[in-house]
């Protein structure tokens, strides 16, 4: 019987470490200064959490690193983000012309202008 309590500890602990592995411990703060402590593997994770939390859609969100910005895809320990580390999350804005007009009669004479 002890030996199926030592194999089972070890599943244990063996599982443990497949789900936790390459999640990583971070705070995130976003532009409003809002923290929030959460674990995650990838950028996603984070955008996913982050969605979650404030309602800031995930394809609003810029995701910066020590000054960089990630990709959705990134992998946050290949992106060298360490436990206990920061990350921003700013939202991104569209960009957008600006127009004089609601009906955009500016746009319009500017590419009148143009050809």
């Amino acid at each position: 019987m002890g030996k199926i309590s030592l194999q089972f500890r070890l599943l244990f602990v063996f599982v443990l470490a497949c789900v936790s592995w390459g999640s990583v411990d971070v705070t995130v703060i976003t532009m409003k200064g809002q923290r929030f402590e959460i674990t995650a593997t990838t950028v996603g994770d984070v955008q996913r959490q982050i969605q979650a939390k404030t309602g800031l859609y995930t394809a609003a969100q810029a995701v910066l690193f020590k000054g960089r910005m990630l990709a959705e895809e990134d992998d946050l320990q290949e992106e060298g983000v360490e436990e206990g580390d920061y990350i921003n999350v700013v939202e991104e804005f569209e960009e957008r012309n600006s127009y004089d007009g609601a009906d955009g009669s500016a746009h319009e004479n500017a590419e009148q202008s143009m050809s």
